[in-house]
This record gives structure tokens, C-alpha cells and sequence, in this order.
């Protein structure tokens, strides 16, 4: 069963994308629209007249698609902004406006287009980064409309400039320096400790130098160690570090503390990256339905009332006639085709609640199997990144169905 719990912790947290950067259209503009004039890493653009780029044949099916769409778009999630250098040959400022659209077949689900503005004041080559927290989408729909970008459009103005360049538009997981990690919250017994794998990459064509710090509000009981801690990187080097978390003996159950990591490039504390992990004593389980005491008052029932032992039965009858279906295969012929229908998420209650009332491991057996369905690297959620297909909250259920039902399985042999 752990190794169920693993998997399952990896995919709450998302999937790692591979590359810390990534081009939006060719190095060379051809394939830009609005371009003056296309040069072999750059191109001329006029003052104020926007410059755009759009993805076509992205062959969003499968695999690591968050959710489904209908449009032919890219997936941006993952990065955390946009980077692109502009050229003005007369100092001024210079007003950038970029913005990055959805598919129309889309709109209906996500933000139509979703905007930015910076001013850039200077000479000669001027570099702009802006995160996703400067575009004009609410937080609660960032993440989707990422994930579906059809279009990107940028347009520089200046009164100065007539004709401007452009070069090195790219997405990016960092302006200098990108964390990431695929797990970043776990539990340990009191007195225990934990490991996370933290990956920082150097996002900048040179080569830097990385101090790791780990910052501290104050009365933290939790001890926290880096190792490396210092390290330099080469232009797109991901470096490795372990990050160990002891968990002193005194504390309860349940007792939790955030563990913030800030990697600091070449000692520039102002573009400093930092990455929350967050740990946590184990609460003896099952503790989400109810915990062992709670249980154990359900089994005394059972024991002495007539009603509650009809009760038992019928989960029991239920459970013993249930047959776990099998994952549909994935089928890029039909993106909406989901792995389970969303009514497993009750079934695997009542298995759950015969087994831990009753301890027959057939019924163990049921709610592991479909958890070892979903969990599956290569046939189940983490390749299809849906259950049901049936949209964001029927998936919640589910999940929610699939955490009580592991909550009360979790001390099965199997």
C-alpha cells in the first residue's frame, strides 16, 4: 500500500514538466505574425503594431494533459512566466503589452485572454520577464487557461522608436533560477524525520552560483538541513539537493510546520526563488471516517443491536457483490473517455467500511485493486489526469471517495 500512497501523493502535486525553458515559435520569427522583419535570432517589429504567434498540431490528447479541451493549444503549466528581450536603439521607455489567448472553442471553459503590462525604460538591449501573477486572469483560473494557450501577442511601444527588435520569447520555470519538486508535503512519527528531492535549475544562458537559505519566522520545532547548500550551475543545469526535515519526540500528533527554501543566484537576494514544503506528525489512522476507537464503537453496536448487525449485512451483501471494473484503456480517439465512472467513489465506502468492520481482506482486496487502477504510472490517472471525466467537482468526489477508502484499507497485509 505504500507504494499506492507515493504515486498518489506525486499526482496531488502535479507532473514535472521536463526543460527549463521553452521557445514560442522558431528562433527566427518565420513562423510569427506582424514580424517587419525577420532576422536569423531576432526579428524587427514596428511601434505599437502587435506581433503574435500561433500554435497549431500540438497534439493535446495525450499524455499529461490536465484536463480536456477542445482546441489545438499549448500547455504552459508548469512555468512560471514569459521572457523575451527588446531592443531599443534611442533610450526611452518603452510601454509592452503581451497577451496570451484561448482557443474561441474554449472560451466557454476558460479565459478568453489574459493580458500584461510593464513599462521598460533604457537603451540597447532591455530583458522583461513577467510572472503569470502580472496577467490580468483570477488565480483560481490561471492554472487552466496555462494549459490551454492558443496564442501569444506582444506589442512595444515607443515615441522614441520607431522600429524596435525582439528576441528569445520563451516560457520559463524561473527568471534566474527554477525549484521544483514532486512531493513536497509527508509525515513521520514524532522523533522521525523526512526527505524531500528538490531539483533547482539555472534558467539563464550563464553561469551562476546558487546559495540555498533556509528561512526561519521564528519558534519552529522542526529541524531543517540542505544538502548541498551551495553549488554552482551551468546554463541549464538542475542541480539535486535533499532536504531533511527532523521531527523532535515532543510533538503531537497531527503538529505541523512549513519549511520554506530560498535559493539565491549569484547573491542577488532580489531574485531570490523560494519553495514551501510542508511537514507534518503522523496521526495514527484511520482518522478520516472515524479513527480506531470511533471503529470499534461501531463493531459494539454490531455486537449488540439487532438493527446495526441488518446494517452490517447489507454493506457486507453490497461489498461481496461489487466487482471492480477495469480502467478503459486509453484511447486517443476519444480524449473524453474517462477511466472509471464517478459512482466507484461509493463502493469503495462500503468496502472500505465492511473490511474495517469485519477484517475479511476480500474486501481489502477491492479497494486496493481500483486504487492500484488509478495509481497506475502508465495506464491510470497519472497518464489521463482524470477518473471521470465528468468535470472538477465530480473528480473531487472521487478523490474524496478515494482517500477514506485508502484511509480505511491502509493497514491491510496487501
Amino acid at each position: 500500500m505504500k507504494q499506492v500512497f507515493l504515486i498518489l501523493a506525486a499526482m496531488a502535486v502535479g507532473v514535472s514538466h521536463a526543460g527549463l525553458r521553452m521557445p514560442v515559435g522558431s528562433d527566427d520569427f518565420s513562423d510569427w505574425k506582424g514580424i517587419h522583419h525577420a532576422g536569423s535570432n531576432e526579428a524587427e517589429v514596428i511601434s505599437g503594431k502587435p506581433v503574435s504567434y500561433v500554435y497549431s498540431n500540438q497534439n493535446r490528447i495525450y499524455p499529461n494533459l490536465k484536463r480536456e479541451f477542445e482546441g489545438d493549444a499549448a500547455d504552459w503549466y508548469g512555468y512560471a512566466g514569459l521572457s523575451f528581450d527588446i531592443f531599443l536603439e534611442h533610450p526611452s521607455a518603452a510601454e509592452v503589452t503581451v497577451t496570451f489567448k484561448a482557443d474561441p472553442a474554449d472560451h466557454m471553459e476558460l479565459n478568453p485572454a489574459s493580458t500584461a503590462r510593464a513599462l521598460v525604460s533604457g537603451g540597447g538591449w532591455q530583458s522583461v520577464y513577467l510572472p503569470w501573477d502580472l496577467f490580468d486572469v483570477n488565480i483560481g483560473q490561471q492554472g487552466n487557461a496555462l494549459q490551454a494557450v492558443k496564442e501569444l501577442e506582444i506589442t512595444v511601444a515607443s515615441s522614441e522608436n520607431e522600429k524596435l527588435k525582439i528576441r528569445k520569447v520563451e516560457v520559463t520555470r524561473g527568471e534566474n533560477v527554477a525549484l521544483e519538486s514532486a512531493i513536497r508535503g509527508l509525515t513521520a512519527e514524532a522523533g522521525g524525520t523526512v526527505e524531500y528531492e528538490l531539483k533547482v535549475g539555472n534558467t539563464t544562458d550563464e553561469t551562476q552560483g546558487v546559495q540555498l537559505h533556509i528561512e526561519r519566522v521564528g519558534w519552529e520545532s522542526m529541524i531543517v538541513a540542505v544538502e548541498p547548500a551551495v553549488f554552482e550551475l551551468a546554463p541549464g543545469e538542475v542541480q539535486n539537493v535533499r532536504v531533511e526535515v527532523a521531527l523532535p519526540a515532543s510533538l503531537p500528533y497531527g503538529a505541523r510546520e512549513k519549511q520554506v527554501i530560498k535559493a539565491i543566484p549569484n547573491g542577488e537576494g532580489s531574485l531570490a526563488e523560494t519553495i514551501d514544503f510542508f511537514t507534518a506528525v503522523a496521526v495514527p489512522t484511520p482518522n478520516i471516517v472515524f479513527t480506531a476507537d470511533q471503529w470499534q464503537g461501531v463493531k459494539d453496536k454490531v455486537a449488540r443491536y439487532a438493527w446495526a448487525k441488518e446494517e452490517l449485512a447489507a454493506y457486507e451483501k453490497r461489498a461481496s457483490k461489487w466487482k471492480v471494473p477495469r480502467a478503459k484503456p486509453v484511447n486517443p480517439e476519444h480524449p473524453r473517455q474517462a477511466l472509471f465512472h464517478k459512482s466507484v467513489a461509493d463502493e469503495l465506502k462500503v468496502c472500505g467500511a465492511a473490511y474495517r468492520l469485519t477484517g475479511n481482506e476480500d474486501y481489502a482486496a477491492k479497494v486496493i485493486d481500483l486504487l492500484r487502477q488509478v495509481s497506475d504510472p502508465e495506464k491510470g490517472y497519472p497518464v489521463t489526469e482524470q477518473i471521470s471525466g465528468d468535470g472538477f467537482v465530480h473528480e473531487g468526489v472521487i478523490f474524496q471517495g478515494l482517500a477514506r477508502a485508502y484511509d480505511m484499507v491502509r493497514d491491510s497485509a496487501q
